[in-house]
């Protein structure tokens, strides 16, 4: 009563006869309220709060879930925020997944970004200007990535630009992934924010997942708010978009909202408003829908509806009001769901708005593009006349003329919405209903035959987007289909489309379309179609090894294997076994295929190496060398021979393997590397060679001043061939290996750091981190500022946990707990234990899996800040413990020098304080390492060797020379 009285003090007009603002008008029909919201005040309050925060105060990006049933009001929620906020500087991204899109991986993200396109073109032109100037910028050459995918994004970027780079497999991907990153960094700034509306995140399919957990845990964008909704319902805790949430959760900024089904005061006051009336008045109303929806926001709509259709609740001209059949009402049956309810509603409509709804519940939704190719009627002779399913189903779909005008019709009834020249469902539960009264086996009839009216639509000048959504359609008719010559055909479509997914790197689809093409065929395919299935089955393994899905490329390959006529067209099958035993860790077998495929393609090593055969191919090698000078070597003529060059990318590969695998292969492959490139010509891999032949040169025979050379070669051969996917890699061989050694330290800091963008820019997300952990390393080594030492070293380590590349990180960590404790930020300042890692564990840990490379991190780092701390006895131990290390390595990276420095440190410290001779004796060795060092980079060890002659002599009390060497340090 006092809300009545209230209302009818504040606005005595609002229940006035045909002045009533409710939608409930005097024509007799129901309106529903769109522009109100009941019972969300507190969950508009955080997303307000949120907003503000990001784009007020600067706060940082930040996510937002929303979680209910269905039916609940999330979406609204969502929607009616997007309309608080419009009109401000912000851009949004709207992006809705649907269940029957599932298995077309990013289709709703590409939509999205889409219509994020759209209106940054729809700008005034110099907003236009300015925000194709800043794309541009931020993503350089990467902007044809993207323009591959995205329609109307070449209008912002202007005529694409041809990349440097040409990757594929994962690189591919990373690379895509890493554009979509730009690109919204691009966009977005504090005083104009990206929103992320994802809505029924429950149906995101993987790669979308991955994406959006890109985006949002970029820390280098501040600028960002993700809010999404999914189905509690449909999430348990092993749902994939769990695992991505609590992923998220450890990066970002994370508020959980929970909608509920509306309590029987705000259903009182939805109906109040409808029906334009008191909340006195409607009660009676309220308590009958309630008792039957429970208060579902979607349900009580409906229901209301229903209830038009039925009579139950109809408008009363003689008393100007509102009026219903209670007593019918409420002994009205209780439908079972939503669903029921909608299938219900649906069967009343006309015959011809049920096709129509059936049509779009087939197609999930309907584009302006998709609009011309249904309603463009052409003949098309239907070969299943026999099958009474599908004689039905392509009699509807031809005898229908008015698609338009029966969609509008479904707007006007509530059931589909038409948002930017779109038409859509108003709700899921509604699409659901209304597919469910296609019977179950004619549904795959109605797919096929829309499919077929896509294509016979436009068949000769189809775009890819009609293209993938007519295969889509026939995809999910394909068991209708008997004719075999029509499988062949729809299995060529799927290869054809699923190729091209694999040029745009959305492996996740293609593979979807791929796995279509290979259930089409028969068992006598490899005998009559020999290349449809090489087409299918080769891309299709890469595919799965890109998705993850290592169970399903083994099968494949294994068909490949027993199934294809030469090694030719087994050898990319065999890539990608290779790259998949690397990424699995299995070392060992990864070296083994490849060494066999090496021998297939002509280039065969001997099975179990030794010194000897080393030493003659490296003989070989240097022979070679000197018949070419390097202004020869840089002129060389691109290789020809394909299987040189897969040769050449597969030894690249390798080498990473029996690096890690501490492999005697290592060295016979940098040699026959540069042996190919020196007698067949160079290729972007050649670059690899040149400086891993370098880092052996430094590493296994001492020969600083041949490293260095070949180093500088590799870099040059890098610029004339502009191999940008080569970048990151060869930079962490030449700046963390070689040029230490000659050049001053601190040079390598910029070609690290551009590198990490470059890599990551290229698809080498892995030696992209690596650069960016040798960034890091380099930085405390060269004595930057600890403070913004260990700041780098958290925010890329974020960054890494994102690519899920902790492994790389890991030499990092000991690093930064030497910066927290030398900052005063740990317990016990000689100890490894604080916020970056624990040392017993990180050393436990790391001598199980017998990872040498760490244990001598740790060793070294808690020899250092034992020394620093003056426990010369423990700072020795540990220094000799690493040493043990070096001693079995051939390591030519900086540490191997900081740590022999160290060592002789202790050694002396140790014999100043015990007196015995035997630390002085130990420690003429690390001294006269220091001093070969110093004569080829003095600026990275003279300074130590000086330091170390000076305690020497002050130990043997020879003061005059101890000052000056001190002075000289």
């Amino acid at each position: 009563v006092d809300q009545d009285l209230y209302v009818i003090l504040t606005d005595p007009t609002y229940f006035m006869l045909n002045t009533n603002k409710s939608p409930g008008e005097s024509d007799g029909q129901l309106r529903l309220l769109t522009n109100k919201l009941y019972g969300r005040s507190h969950h508009m309050a955080k997303l307000t709060n949120a907003y503000d925060k990001l784009s007020k105060r600067g706060g940082g990006s930040e996510m937002i879930i929303i979680s209910g049933s269905s039916g609940a009001g999330k979406s609204a929620l969502l929607q009616h925020f997007k309309a608080s906020v419009v009109g401000r500087e912000c851009y949004f991204l709207c992006c809705r997944f649907q269940q029957l899109q599932q298995t077309e991986p990013l289709s709703a993200i590409i939509s999205a970004f889409s219509c994020l396109c759209n209106d940054i073109i729809s700008k005034d032109a110099e907003t236009l200007h300015l925000t194709r100037k800043a794309v541009k910028e931020v993503l350089g050459t990467e902007g044809e990535v993207l323009a591959n995918l995205i329609p109307n994004f070449h209008k912002i970027v202007g005529v694409s630009t041809v990349a440097n780079s040409r990757v594929g497999g994962m690189n591919a991907q990373n690379r895509l992934i890493f554009a979509f990153k730009l690109f919204v960094r691009a966009i977005s700034k504090p005083t104009q924010p990206l929103l992320l509306f994802l809505d029924d995140m429950q149906w995101a399919d993987s790669m979308s997942l991955e994406l959006i957990t890109s985006l949002i845990t970029d820390n280098e964008n501040n600028s960002l708010l993700l809010i999404g909704t999914h189905m509690d319902n449909e999430v348990s805790e092993a749902h994939p978009l769990s695992n991505y949430l609590r992923g998220i959760e450890t990066k970002c900024p994370c508020i959980k909202l929970r909608v509920d089904y509306l309590d029987r005061k705000h259903i009182n006051e939805l109906i109040s408003d409808t029906l334009g009336m008191l909340l006195l008045q409607t009660e009676s109303l309220t308590n009958a829908v309630y008792r039957k929806t429970s208060g579902n926001v979607m349900f009580v709509l409906q229901f209301l509806r229903s209830l038009v259709d039925e009579g139950l609740l109809y408008f009363s001209f003689d008393c100007n009001t509102w009026q219903w059949d209670l007593t019918s009402i409420v002994s009205k049956s209780i439908v079972d769901d939503a669903i029921d309810l909608m299938s219900r509603k649906i069967s009343n409509l006309p015959n011809d708005a049920q096709v129509a709804l059936k049509f779009l519940a087939c197609l999930g939704s309907l584009s302006e593009e998709l609009k011309l190719c249904l309603i463009t009627q052409k003949s098309y002779n239907c070969s299943h006349k026999e099958d009474t399913a599908f004689f039905r189903c392509h009699n509807n779909c031809y005898s229908y003329k008015h698609l338009i005008e029966w969609l509008d019709f479904a707007v006007s009834e509530g059931l589909v919405n038409y948002v930017a020249s779109n038409y859509e469902f108003s709700h899921d539960q509604i699409l659901l209903a209304a597919i469910s009264l296609i019977p179950k086996n004619e549904r795959g009839a109605w797919h096929l035959q829309i499919g077929n009216q896509i294509l016979a639509s436009n068949k000769e000048t189809a775009s890819d987007k009609v293209q993938f959504m007519a295969v889509s359609q026939l995809n999910r008719g394909a068991a209708s289909i008997t004719n075999r010559l029509q499988r062949i055909e729809l299995a060529w479509l799927n290869a054809s489309l699923g190729g091209k997914c694999v040029s745009s790197a959305v492996y996740p689809l293609a593979a979807s379309y791929f796995e279509s093409g290979v259930s089409l065929l028969d068992d006598t395919c490899w005998e009559d179609h020999y290349d449809l299935c090489l087409k299918l089955y080769v891309p299709s393994a890469e595919a799965h090894y890109c998705n993850g899905d290592f169970e399903k490329m083994e099968r494949i390959l294994n068909v490949i294997f027993q199934r294809a006529r030469c090694f030719a067209d087994k050898h990319n099958a065999y890539f990608t076994l290779v790259n998949a035993r690397v990424a699995q860790g299995k070392l060992h077998e990864a070296i083994r295929v490849g060494l066999f495929v090496l021998s297939e393609l002509g280039e065969s090593f001997p099975s179990s190496p030794d010194e000897s055969d080393i030493a003659a191919d490296y003989s070989k090698t240097k022979n070679l060398l000197k018949t070419k000078t390097d202004t020869e070597i840089l002129a060389l003529h691109p290789m020809k021979d394909e299987n040189k060059i897969a040769a050449m990318q597969l030894m690249s590969s390798l080498i990473l393997c029996t690096g890690l695998a501490k492999n005697k292969f290592l060295s016979l492959l940098a040699f026959r590397m540069v042996q190919l490139s020196l007698c067949h010509g160079i290729c972007n891999n050649s670059t690899i060679g040149f400086s891993i032949f370098g880092v052996l040169l430094s590493g296994s025979f001492n020969d600083i001043k041949g490293a260095y050379h070949f180093g500088q070669l590799s870099l040059q051969l890098l610029k004339r061939l502009q191999a940008n996917e080569c970048v990151a890699r060869l930079h962490t061989l030449v700046f963390t290996c070689i040029n230490v050694w000659v050049e001053p330290h601190r040079r390598s800091l910029e070609p690290l750091k551009q590198s990490i963008q470059i890599g990551m820019r290229s698809g080498d997300i892995q030696y992209a981190l690596i650069c960016a952990q040798q960034y890091c390393i380099h930085s405390y080594q060269c004595g930057e500022e600890l403070s913004a030492v260990e700041k780098n070293m958290r925010e890329y380590g974020i960054q890494i946990k994102v690519y899920k590349q902790e492994v790389v990180w890991e030499k990092t960590l000991p690093f930064r707990q030497v910066a927290l404790n030398l900052m005063g930020k740990s317990v016990n300042p000689m100890e490894l234990t604080g916020e970056a890692m624990n040392q017993d564990l990180f050393l436990g840990n790391a001598l199980e899996k017998k990872n040498t490379t760490l244990v001598f991190v740790i060793y070294h780092n808690c020899s250092w800040i034992a020394y620093f701390f003056g426990n010369y006895e423990l700072s020795s131990h540990m220094a000799q413990k690493g040493q043990e290390i070096v001693e079995k390595s051939c390591s030519s990276s900086f540490l191997v020098a900081n740590h022999a420095f160290v060592d002789g440190l202790s050694m002396l410290a140790l014999a100043r304080k015990t007196g015995e001779d035997k630390w002085k004796q130990s420690s003429k060795r690390p001294i006269e390492k220091m001093k070969k060092w110093a004569m080829y980079a003095p600026s990275n060890f003279e300074h130590k060797f000086h330091l170390l002659e000076a305690e020497s002599a002050f130990l043997m009390g020879e003061n005059i020379i101890a000052s000056r060497n001190y002075d000289a340090a």
